[in-house]
């Protein structure tokens, strides 16, 4: 009923996205999944909520459970066990992460055009993921840019259990890095992203330094799960820490938030 309520809300605005306001309500819904159902997908079948299994796959390092398909609003949980690192990107539909438990480097970048650089001065490459991951995750060209592109290291932070944070349908780019030091305590990162359907800005994109998107990423960062009982065990870890939420009274929990800053020129 929590999500419902909140998807409606959304739907209803003019801009349908999420707002860095909604963080209580995200919160209380996080915490009413404790106690719910998590074994199916719940989605919206005309007016009403049908239930279907928790669809699951691979995208990038990333395993991915969702929980619900609304109109305008996503849930669902990421699991990280191995060490990797994203490719910097923007994002076309706001969202809130909330780490249930282990963490992450979450780490802003930032562009900086150069208003003198010649064409053999440092360069970056824009390249727009044109489909969704439930969809394949096709990219288009990636396309040269003149500038510099580096980590904005006042704004990245560690992501950890009991942390939240909320990152805009803006310019704002971001990596998730899970390092050796994060996997010592022998449990993998678990995150539940609650995020909007519509895109509300038009321009997200991948953003690599000196050279193209890899091919790797273009045609393998989607993949199914091989086998059954590697879901199973993932997905049974997802829902231990949902229902061991609560350590951090959901009125303590800060929430960062992410949104758009513009680019800085250097000559």
């Amino acid at each position: 009923a929590l999500a419902t309520r909140l998807d409606e809300a959304i739907a209803g605005r003019v801009e349908p996205k999420l707002v860095p306001q909604d963080a209580g309500r995200v919160m209380e819904l996080l915490e009413a999944m404790a106690t719910s159902d998590t074994a199916h997908m719940w989605h919206r079948e005309g007016d009403k909520l049908a239930a279907s299994p928790v669809t699951c796959n691979l995208v990038a390092h990333f395993f991915v459970a969702r929980f619900f398909d609304g109109t305008a609003l996503q849930i669902r949980a990421h699991v990280l066990d191995q060490e990797s690192e994203d490719n910097a990107h923007s994002h076309g539909s706001s969202f809130f992460s909330y780490c249930l438990a282990g963490g992450y480097s979450h780490e802003l970048w930032r562009k900086h055009s150069a208003m003198n650089a010649g064409e053999d001065g440092p360069c970056y490459y824009e390249t727009v993921r044109e489909t969704s991951s439930l969809e394949g995750s096709c990219f288009g060209e990636s396309v040269r840019r003149v500038g510099s592109f580096e980590e904005a290291g006042e704004l990245s932070h560690e992501h950890e259990a009991g942390g939240m944070y909320f990152c805009d349908a803006a310019p704002v780019f971001h990596k998730v890095c899970v390092r050796k030091h994060h996997l010592e305590a022998g449990e993998p990162a678990v995150t539940m992203v609650v995020r909007g359907k519509h895109k509300t800005f038009a321009d997200s994109h991948f953003v690599t330094v000196g050279a193209p998107l890899e091919e790797e990423v273009r045609r393998g960062s989607v993949r199914g799960i091989e086998h059954a009982r590697d879901e199973a065990r993932l997905l049974g870890f997802v829902r231990d820490k949902l229902a061991l939420q609560g350590s951090v009274p959901a009125s303590l929990v800060q929430c960062r938030q992410f949104l758009e800053t513009k680019p800085e020129a250097r000559s």
